[in-house]
């Protein structure tokens, strides 16, 4: 107890310890015998005291230290950082220090110190008080966190995919070289840019805000597609995948993208898109029943012709059902059999069945089949074509006509039953059929000759019961032509328009000969049958040859008169793929071809027949044209001029023009012959070149890549500019340079391997004109230097497919060999430390078997491989870590199948595992998946670590803890006691408020550690009342203003008091501040809102509710309610809401109450 008198030494310099009584100062011995830091004395640099982790830390025993050199146990490397004798220099002031270094043990084991040193005077010396932290194992953290920077930074530099860190603000903080060479840009360039500034202008606007973009991309199994623009504008398509760096608390921090060039991907999606919307559009805008299957007869697509055939409303209800579904019941096998049956025959057939419509009645129908081919000509569908149908009729009456089919479909089209109703068009087709020297055919809609005249039996060998409705018009063509000429039926059936009408092929007859035959189809008006006339080319050209007196007329014309056309040269004329006019001498136009008309007048042959042929010249070439007509009639023939034709509707399109005069019965000139072609494809054709050819010329100009151009003889004739740069030759040095000086003896027998093979394929025909040959060789620079080269070697062909020469590609692959060999080296050393390392390490497969061991598995545990894979788990672990290892490996594997893996994720374990010997060790165990390019896993790496000493240490220093906290918490109550028995009225009463505050705490969802510390503040809070005299503290009446200012200053007290332990929570804060209010009227700092603590909110709130609820010798309890209605009324202005509402559930809503009593020491 502290005297009237003895209040005019207590300062704020008093020694607190010496004036609390014996329990204070055993409490601060045991803190700092126990102290979890290693803690020593020093004087003059030499030990006069060690705590018991300083010991455990060095090793040393007390009496081994007493007296020993502090700098003995620091590695030599370090000793010029402690500041062991430099106290003097601070006299009075307290200096701290800090800094890292390495000790040696006493077992000769080298360990990581944290050191702080306090330096203080006694008995007139200088004194140095220090404390250790042994940082061994978070120093090997950082040193393995460094490696692993250093490694990810060569990994992210010799990927070759696009790979970017980019912040959430969208700006680019670092990129590798292939996300460079992507865009063509330099790392700097890309560094001053935004993500948004890269991104395809067309896709800014979907792509919004950067952090929304990226977060809602962070799905490594759904990477995103966006297209990004380089450097020289062209378009790259990329798909990005997206790794969210950052945690939960303060959310990313920045985003890791891989960028995959996915552009030549596009564009093979898109030609497939392409092509998959013409083929919908060739079903959807078919006029024929018509229905599309898979390959497993599952109906596809239908045409509406289909649909209304069988009677249904809409396609929904035919697709996916199997086609056999659609004949009657039991034939549903047969059908899908014989089907199959047209298919391995490769030529398209018929069937006849019965189809079944949805009201049940049948159809009789003859059902065409075939097929369409992929790109590597393997059927992809099956194409069903519903030909002629007859619906069935109860037994004793005629069948009747499909009515979907009877006013669309005309009678002269049921060639196959042999009606003899066909009408007069058909009988006047089957006269001429049967009186002309041209093979003519009639064909169905399906490409069936419904009729064919003697001239086609005769071309094909066929008679004509062998024909007529029994084959196609595409059995006749030779396999190499088929794939063009079906493409040119199904684009003419989708637009008549857009593909030839004449055009050559080779016919193939019944003994399997090939004939060039020049074939014209024309649409029989009224019907979906088509005409076709045919005629072997060398005929035609026969006919054109004798049509002139000479193929090189003399140059005086009068001397071979040539005679005009007569009907059978007409009808040679009207065959010719090309326009053919006849004009008179004066230029008037007296026939023309019907494909010149079609041409020139759309069919209106009265808008070309009278007219000059000057008409249909454009303005500007009119002069031109009668000048070259002069020069026809002088000179008898005018070779290949172009001119631009103007069409009846004013529209311009080149054509290529020849001509020849011919002559009356007289001799004398009658007028000329013009044949002439439109040439706007070959125009388009040749503009896209020269602008392909100057486009590819700019390209390998300005390509990195390396090309050289070989003629037949593989003599080099042309290279790049960028081979020079590469190389330093020139074309002139490779010409004449020998090649030893090109290539090095081993690279430059690969490449005559190379080249040997190349020609011998090429010789033997098994070269196609898409062969590449590859290799990777070192070359020789001019400077004598070398560097590795990737090369592609290919023909060049001409329209024959003959080669004629060859290209070589070539890239620089320097810095990636470099690469791989710095990879293979990597591999070799992370093998040997695999091998070595004291880690264990194994690898299971994904059936969790055992294929893989380090050689310290065996040494750690005494088992081998072989004895590892048959033991069960049982003899490996003990029972509770098997039950955690099967826990680990669920829980692994449901997050891969879920949907949730992460190429980084790892699971860690720690496991009690058996020896050999049937001894026990720990082990801290990593689990991670090893994946393959595409992030599926292959395999399960396990690393493990022995950590039975950790183990043991924890342990001791589990307990070690548990004894420090139960001296702690019996100082805290020795403190309380004190306080207590200066202040009698109010024992219990810190008790009281830590109950209340630790609740409130709780209550409010706090964590549970600053619950812990609500409570701790809450047993000591008024602490600071041992400098208050008790004649004030045990006044029974009221205080007078002095009195009031001197109890007031307990929380300053408390404060001073509590400042100097190092508790883990703000314990001497929230005692300064237990008596501050939100209005700034508490004391004694007089703080408000938010500078106030949240620990000191509850803590008021607390005091308050005991203060009132209980007796006080200067007046009466008010009662809990009263204390209510307090916190209540001044919530918000006093005291903080979400402290009330809790106190006030507590109490009101949960019963809570708190007993008086005292607390005990």
């Amino acid at each position: 107890m502290i005297g009237n008198n003895e209040m005019d030494v207590i300062s704020d310099k008093t020694d607190v310890l010496r004036i609390l009584p014996e329990a204070a100062a055993d409490l601060c011995t045991a803190l700092f015998r126990n102290s979890p830091a290693g803690i020593y004395i020093t004087r003059d640099g030499k030990f006069i005291y060690t705590n018991i982790e300083f010991r455990r830390i060095t090793g040393y025993s007390q009496d081994e230290l007493s007296g020993k050199d502090y700098l003995r146990l620091i590695n030599p490397r370090y000793r010029h950082m402690p500041k062991q004798n430099m106290a003097p220099l601070f006299e009075e002031e307290d200096e701290n220090t800090s800094h890292e270094f390495k000790i040696t043990t006493r077992e000769g084991k080298k360990r990581w110190i944290s050191e702080k040193i306090t330096y203080f005077k006694y008995g007139g010396n200088w004194l140095t008080l220090g404390h250790w932290l042994d940082i061994t194992d978070s120093h090997s953290v950082e040193k393995a966190w460094r490696e692993a920077e250093k490694r990810f930074q060569s990994a992210f530099e010799d990927l070759t995919t696009g790979l970017a860190i980019i912040g959430t603000d969208g700006i680019f903080l670092k990129v590798n070289k292939a996300f460079c060479d992507m865009l063509s840009y330099e790392e700097r360039e890309i560094l001053e840019n935004r993500f948004d500034d890269v991104v395809c202008p067309e896709d800014r606007e979907q792509c919004g805000d950067i952090m929304a973009l990226f977060l809602s991309l962070d799905k490594p199994e759904v990477p995103a597609q966006r297209r990004l623009q380089s450097r020289d504008g062209r378009l790259v398509w990329t798909a990005m995948s997206i790794s969210l760096i950052g945690d939960t608390e303060s959310g990313p921090t920045y985003f890791i993208v891989h960028f995959q060039d996915i552009t030549e991907q596009k564009r093979i999606e898109d030609g497939l898109k392409e092509e998959e919307r013409l083929y919908r559009s060739l079903v959807d805008l078919s006029l024929e029943p018509l229905a599309v299957t898979d390959l497993d007869y599952h109906i596809t697509h239908t045409s509406q012709k289909f649909i209304n055939l069988l009677g249904y409303e809409n396609a929904a209800d035919l697709l996916g059902k199997k086609i056999g579904s659609l004949v009657k019941a039991g034939e549903s096998d047969n059908f899908h059999l014989q089907i199959l049956e047209i298919l391995r025959s490769n030529q398209p057939g018929k069937l006849k069945f019965s189809l079944l419509r949805k009201d049940g009645s049948g159809l009789d129908s003859i059902i065409n089949i075939t097929w369409i081919n992929n790109d590597k000509g393997v059927p992809s569908c099956i194409v069903i074509q519903s030909g002629e149908t007859r619906k069935e009729a109860p037994e004793g009456k005629p069948a009747e006509e499909t009515p979907a089919l009877k006013a669309e479909e005309p009678v002269e089209e049921k060639v196959v039953t042999g009606s003899a109703e066909a009408p007069a068009t058909v009988s006047d087709l089957t006269l001429a059929l049967e009186n002309t020297s041209t093979a003519l055919i009639l064909m169905d809609a399906d490409t069936t000759i419904a009729s064919a005249n003697k001239a086609f039996e005769k071309m094909s060998g066929y008679s004509r019961e062998e024909i007529e409705g029994k084959k196609t018009w595409i059995e006749f063509v030779a396999k190499e032509d088929q794939p063009r000429l079906k493409r040119y039926y199904l684009l003419r059936r989708l637009d008549p328009a857009s593909s030839p009408n004449t055009y050559e092929f080779k016919f193939s007859d019944r003994h399997g000969n090939l004939k060039d035959v020049l074939i014209n189809i024309t649409d029989v008006p009224g019907t979906k049958r088509q005409a076709a006339t045919l005629l072997e080319v060398a005929e035609y050209k026969q006919a054109m040859q004798e049509m002139p007196a000479s193929e090189n007329p003399p140059a005086e014309p009068v001397e071979s008169k040539e005679q005009a056309p007569d009907d059978g040269a007409l009808a040679y004329l009207e065959a010719l793929p090309n326009s053919v006019a006849i004009v008179d001498t004066k230029g008037i136009i007296t026939y023309a071809s019907p494909v010149a008309i079609e041409s020139i007048a759309r069919g209106i042959s009265t808008d070309v027949i009278g007219k000059s042929y000057l008409k249909f010249i454009r303005p500007g070439m009119i002069e031109d044209a009668r000048a070259d007509f002069q020069w026809l009639l002088d000179r008898g023939t005018l070779k290949s001029r172009e001119y631009e034709l103007v069409r009846s509707d004013g529209r311009i399109y080149p054509a290529e023009l020849s001509a020849r005069v011919y002559h009356d019965e007289a001799g004398e000139t009658a007028g000329a012959v013009f044949v002439f072609k439109d040439i706007t494809r070959q125009k388009l054709a040749e503009q896209a070149r020269e602008e392909s050819e100057k486009n590819y010329r700019l390209l390998a100009e300005n390509t990195s890549d390396i090309i050289s151009i070989l003629d037949k003889d593989l003599k080099t004739t042309w290279i790049s500019p960028s081979y020079t740069r590469s190389s330093g030759f020139t074309l002139e040095d490779l010409q004449t340079m020998p090649v030893e000086r090109l290539w090095p003896p081993e690279s430059a027998q690969i490449v005559t391997d190379l080249f040997t093979r190349a020609v011998e394929d090429n010789d033997a025909g098994r070269c196609g004109p898409d062969r590449n040959y590859d290799a990777e060789i070192e070359v020789y620079r001019k400077d004598g230097t070398r560097h590795w080269t990737e090369f592609s070697f290919q023909f060049i062909r001409d329209e024959q497919g003959k080669a004629v020469g060859a290209m070589i590609q070539g890239r620089d692959i320097t810095d990636r060999k470099l690469a791989e060999k710095a990879r293979d080296e990597s591999e070799k050393n992370y093998r040997l430390l695999a091998e070595n390392t004291s880690d264990i390490v194994s690898i299971l497969n994904m059936n969790m078997q055992t294929i893989w061991l380090s050689p310290s598995y065996y040494r750690s545990s005494g088992f081998t491989l072989e004895e590892v894979q048959t033991l069960p788990v049982e003899k490996r672990f003990t029972p509770q870590s098997v039950d955690k290892v099967t826990e680990l490996f669920k829980k692994a594997f449901e997050d891969e199948t879920a949907g949730q893996r992460c190429p980084d994720r790892h699971w860690d374990l720690d496991t009690e595992v058996y020896r050999k010997d049937g001894s026990t060790h720990w082990m801290e165990n990593r689990l991670q998946f090893i994946r393959d390019e595409n992030g599926k896993p292959t395999a399960i790496m396990i690393q493990g670590r022995d950590i039975t000493e950790r183990k043991k240490t924890e342990e001791t220093l589990e307990l070690s803890m548990a004894r420090l906290e139960n001296t702690v918490d019996g100082a805290i109550a020795a403190m309380a006691t004190v306080i207590e028995m200066r202040d009698p009225y109010t024992a219990g009463h810190q008790l009281r408020v830590a109950k209340i505050a630790s609740a409130i705490a709780r209550e409010m969802g706090l964590p549970d550690d600053l619950v812990k510390g609500v409570e701790i503040t809450g047993k000591i809070h008024d602490i600071g009342k041992i400098y208050v005299p008790m004649e004030i503290l045990s006044k029974p009446g009221k205080l007078n203003p002095i009195e009031r200012q001197i109890i007031q200053t307990h929380a300053r007290g408390s404060y001073d008091i509590l400042k100097s332990i190092d508790f883990p929570w703000p314990v001497a804060q929230t005692a300064l501040q237990h008596h501050e209010r939100l209005d700034g009227s508490g004391y004694p700092q007089g703080l408000k809102e938010n500078e106030i603590m949240l620990e000191a909110k509850i803590l008021m709130v607390a005091d308050v509710v005991e203060a009132m609820a209980s007796h006080r010798p200067y007046r009466a309890s008010r009662g809990l309610e009263a204390a209510m209605e307090e916190i209540s009324t001044n919530r918000r202005s006093l005291y903080d809401a979400s402290v009330v509402d809790a106190c006030l559930r507590l109490f009101r809503e949960k019963g809570f109450s708190f007993e008086e009593k005292a607390i005990e020491p």
